[in-house]
């Protein structure tokens, strides 16, 4: 599914925002863990996730990243806990918005 991932420019107001495209492939939403594919700007990054005692959770394999996450539409709690994972903002803010969208296609 294409999506539009939605930026903040730095400005101080919601209009000081740009969108950039990505795509997510669902691989398997139909039990824990979880597995999507998400292409951002000619990468992609397979994201494992689902719950746990505390929480939820998402690994990243390829960047070698596992952080804790809040309900999947929580984005800021979520892109809090991946940018003290070492992301940066921007990457930080597409994956917590990646796991917000494929929420509704989970069983």
């Amino acid at each position: 599914m294409a999506l539009m991932f939605l930026f903040p420019s730095g400005g101080e107001t919601e209009e000081d925002t740009y969108l950039e495209e990505g795509r997510i492939k669902l691989i398997e939403t139909q039990h824990e863990p979880y597995e999507v594919s998400v292409e951002f700007r000619g990468f992609s990054y397979h994201l494992i996730f689902g719950s746990q005692i505390n929480g939820n959770f998402v690994c990243i394999p390829w960047l070698h990243i596992g952080a804790e996450l809040a309900d999947y539409r929580d984005l800021r709690w979520n892109t809090d806990s991946l940018k003290r994972c070492g992301l940066k903002d921007d990457m930080a803010e597409m994956f917590a918005q990646s796991l917000n969208e494929v929420s509704d296609y989970l069983e």
